[in-house]
């Protein structure tokens, strides 16, 4: 199957060809209710299956994953037993709105983070987080359960940001102190597929996410005209510091480590 890196996945979910001047946040796509690609658009799953699909392990089998329907409308992967779905890893739509940033300027990252690079998959086995919230489906309390997508994202997160959650998923490799080591301790036979940080990082394509000596590269310390980063230090979120202009930063740091990441897809394919 041919991988299009440019192909954005907002094109895969019912909506047409996204237009990022009609892009209003979190509502409509070409004044079509917004659907989540991560979970409505098939492409996009049959990318990450044609990508992950066959790619080397040390020391272990090829990963064999299934598509499948998730019996919600939408789509899913599953590995033996490991139910698998898609995360966007690009700057969230819900902080750039959040501080202020524009929906035409959002539509514009969107139509190049939204590509296969600025995605990767993770297992969705979910754990009680002790608190409880109300259903707005069944309009009842119950008790608050997150996998690690959703743990990464939101205030008691990190705010979605991939640079943060790799550091602490860094961490856990490495048997430090991390922030979701409940949620990653519940999938550890998923992540224990890939032996240590350095073979996620291999494996899934993220070398440009980090140094040569796989040190977290802080996407918000971005200098465009060197194309260089700072070392990330610490998963402390200096989000209720954001303003739009560091977050603008912010922004172009994602969109560039993704344009690498989608560089590497085509170098990869090319080779295959």
């Amino acid at each position: 199957m041919k991988i299009d890196t440019k192909y954005c996945v907002l094109d895969d979910v019912g909506c047409g060809v996204f237009e990022q001047k009609k892009y209003k946040y979190g509502k409509t796509i070409n004044n079509l209710p917004y659907k989540d690609p991560d979970k409505f658009s098939k492409k996009l799953y049959e990318y990450h299956k044609e990508l992950w699909n066959g790619r080397n392990i040390q020391n272990t089998n090829n990963l064999c994953l299934e598509l499948d329907e998730d019996g919600y409308g939408g789509y899913c992967l599953w590995l033996n037993k490991i139910k698998i779905t898609s995360d966007y890893i690009g700057p969230s739509t819900y902080w750039a709105n959040n501080i202020g940033i524009l929906d035409e300027e959002i539509g514009e990252y969107l139509k190049s983070t939204r590509t296969i690079g600025g995605h990767l998959i993770w297992p969705c086995k979910s754990v009680h987080t002790g608190e409880w919230i109300f259903n707005k489906k069944t309009k009842q309390m119950e008790k608050e359960k997150k996998s690690i997508n959703t743990a990464r994202g939101g205030e008691k997160g990190f705010y979605d940001r991939i640079d943060l959650t790799l550091l602490d998923l860094k961490n856990w490799y490495e048997c430090r102190p991390c922030k979701l080591k409940i949620f990653f301790d519940t999938n550890k036979e998923w992540l224990n597929i890939f032996k240590s940080f350095p073979g996620f990082i291999e494996f899934f394509l993220l070398q440009d996410f980090v140094d040569k000596n796989y040190n977290i590269q802080d996407l918000a310390s971005y200098n465009d005209e060197k194309d260089i980063y700072e070392i990330l230090k610490s998963i402390d979120n200096p989000m209720h510091r954001e303003t739009k202009s560091s977050y603008r930063k912010f922004i172009s740091g994602n969109k560039r480590v993704i344009e690498n990441r989608n560089n590497r897809i085509i170098i990869l394919k090319m080779k295959q």
